[in-house]
């Protein structure tokens, strides 16, 4: 078996035979970069003369063996598969991206995020944020980029400092734009149950089936799913006073609010939870473990909003069960 690094290397070396004749005169780099939650990831990128802007294609998503291991055979076919994404993606042309450092741009394109504090305490030092309970509270810029790719950063201190702008600032703007922008969008689990068989080409008879899955009226406890209109980190629309307030009267009253991940949250009546928070804290817990792609965990922890305060406190959490059992 072989390491990330052996990838690393043979990509670096090899991967111009595999492009285009139109790509052969790119500039091929390997790197490694630091993602959400502290993760290490390497990126490969293709960058044509003339143009500043490229895709990153991770190395990571190839190593589907435990420990970070791929056999050497499959190198070949790494190569042969980065290379077709590039081609579908095609050149790109030099876009200028010096108005990303204006304030006028910051505050019209960026929105609020949520992530993980411990896991991303050595990223939230050069990142202006807030805290909220276990979690932080940072902003994400969406760049003019082609669609194909990650067309977003996280605003750091320096851009910051560029744009002339403060923290309080940047942050009322980027909480206007998630209303604006990108809406927010609440769906019972039935619902998205229901579309995501639809896109599968389910029969109607099976559709019905699911949709009941989570519906109140056939027993099982009602389940919404809270995030915006992109998907792209949606957790963060359950800190909008108006997310807050319908959820509120959807569940009518206090509700429990599950992590599912720094795209979205399922949020949960407390009067009808199918458990105690505790039992529901080991749920997401073992779901982060087991399901989720670890940069996109959120927390492990069960939150519940106060209907009367108009809070969010944690209901239940890794910590608070270590405090119990001591």
């Amino acid at each position: 078996m072989a390491t990330m690094k052996d990838l690393s290397m043979y990509v670096q070396e090899h991967l111009r035979e595999y492009l285009p004749e139109e790509m052969q005169g790119a500039q091929i780099a390997v790197t490694d970069v630091q993602k959400n939650n502290g993760l290490p990831f390497t990126g490969v990128t293709v960058r044509l003369p003339g143009t500043n802007v490229m895709p990153v294609l991770y190395l990571n998503n190839y190593v589907r063996h435990p420990f970070g291991e791929i056999n050497e055979s499959e190198f070949p076919g790494v190569c042969r598969h980065i290379a077709e994404e590039e081609r579908k993606i095609g050149p790109q042309q030099d876009i200028d991206l010096s108005h990303v450092m204006t304030a006028e741009y910051l505050k019209g394109n960026s929105a609020l995020a949520l992530v993980n504090t411990e896991k991303n305490e050595e990223m939230l030092r050069g990142v202006p944020h807030e805290d909220f309970r276990d979690l932080s509270i940072i902003a994400k810029c969406s760049l003019d980029v082609p669609a194909k790719m990650d067309g977003a950063v996280t605003v750091d201190n320096r851009m910051l400092q560029e744009a002339g702008i403060s923290k309080e600032e940047l942050f009322t703007a980027a909480r206007e734009n998630m209303l604006k922008r990108n809406d927010p969008v609440i769906h019972s689990m039935g619902e998205l149950l229901s579309s995501m068989g639809m896109e599968a080409g389910m029969s109607e008879g099976e559709l019905e089936g699911m949709e009941s899955v989570a519906d109140p009226s056939m027993g099982g406890a009602p389940m919404f799913v809270c995030t915006n209109k992109s998907g792209f980190y949606g957790a963060a629309v359950i800190l909008l006073p108006e997310v807050q307030k319908k959820m509120a009267k959807i569940c009518g009253g206090d509700y429990y609010i599950l992590p599912s991940s720094v795209h979205e949250t399922i949020c949960l009546p407390k009067d009808k939870a199918p458990a105690e928070p505790e039992m529901l804290q080991a749920m997401v817990q073992d779901i982060n473990a087991t399901e989720v792609a670890p940069e996109d965990v959120l927390s492990d922890s069960v939150y519940r909003f106060d209907s009367k305060e108009m809070k969010i406190d944690i209901e239940a959490s890794p910590s608070m069960k270590k405090e119990m059992s001591m």
